[in-house]
């Protein structure tokens, strides 16, 4: 406990399952090196998502704009559109983090042994937003949620499972 009297206890943070989503991906698109690392392109080749409330698929042609950064970091920029099964399109955005710890970035770097890795060896969350044609969507009808990812990547295909904060005041999704 902190002797400043300023700081005041938070409660803790608790999740309720949103959707899991599974991203196909198409072939890797290495855009080269720059200042910041290298960059490559996972475009999405479609997928499906799948939660109490909310389902359906991904639209092809979105992706990640990944940065491989030097310290073993990669960034993630990536944009979706996802089609629900009701026919309602959504923009899925989300940034995030995926961090390697060295001991693991020979086997990550294997093709044949990355997908073999354990995910509670490495660091990897995301920060999913979401809107619709009227701006922000509402996925639930008496509050607007916050949410959160945690991730794992497969062989061409990348899977999430999406939670929301449910200690949350009412927010915009």
């Amino acid at each position: 406990m902190s002797a400043d009297p300023r700081i005041k206890p938070v409660a803790a943070i608790t999740t309720a399952p949103l959707f899991d989503i599974v991203v196909d991906l198409n072939p890797k698109l290495n855009i080269g090196d720059g200042p910041l690392g290298r960059r490559i392109l996972f475009g999405a080749a479609g997928g499906t998502f799948e939660g109490l409330r909310l389902r359906g698929e991904v639209v092809p042609g979105g992706g990640d704009w990944a940065l491989f950064r030097a310290d073993g970091a990669m960034s993630l920029d990536v944009r979706l559109t996802l089609r629900t099964h009701d026919g309602a399109l959504v923009h899925m955005t989300y940034g995030g983090r995926w961090i390697t710890p060295p001991e693991l970035r020979v086997e990550m770097a294997d093709p044949a042994k990355r997908y073999q890795v354990d995910p509670s060896r490495y660091y990897f969350r995301t920060n999913p937003l979401f809107r619709d044609r009227g701006g922000a969507i509402r996925l639930d009808e008496r509050h607007r949620l916050r949410r959160l990812g945690i991730s794992d990547r497969g062989r061409h295909r990348l899977q999430h499972f999406a939670s929301h904060l449910t200690d949350a005041p009412s927010q915009t999704v």
